[in-house]
C-alpha cells in the first residue's frame, strides 16, 4: 500500500485516514517538515506512547507479554484519532 492511496482508485490513505489523522500534508516527500513538528513543549513522542501501550497490554496480561493482545492494543491506538500528536 502507498502512503498516497491504496492504488485502486480510493482516496483512503494510510497516512492521514488510517493513522496520522489529518496530518498527511506533512508526509510529503517534498515538504522539509520534522517529523516531531506537531508536538507541544513536553508532550511525549509516539513511541514513547506505543511503550505505554506496551506497558498497560502486559498489566492486563498479569504481566505477561502477550503478542495478539499487544497488536490489537497497538492498533486500536494507531487507528483511534486524536490518540497521538505525534
Amino acid at each position: 500500500r502507498s502512503l498516497w492511496g491504496n492504488g485502486r482508485g480510493s482516496s483512503t490513505t494510510i497516512i492521514g485516514d488510517v493513522i496520522n489523522h489529518g496530518k498527511k500534508d506533512l508526509w510529503s516527500p517534498d515538504k522539509s517538515i520534522h517529523y516531531h513538528a506537531t508536538l507541544q513543549k513536553g508532550e511525549n513522542t509516539l513511541e514513547a506512547q506505543i511503550g505505554r501501550v506496551l506497558m498497560k497490554s502486559m498489566v492486563q496480561n498479569g504481566g505477561r507479554f502477550d503478542q495478539d493482545h499487544f497488536r490489537s492494543s497497538y492498533i486500536d491506538f494507531m487507528t483511534t484519532p486524536g490518540s497521538h500528536n505525534d
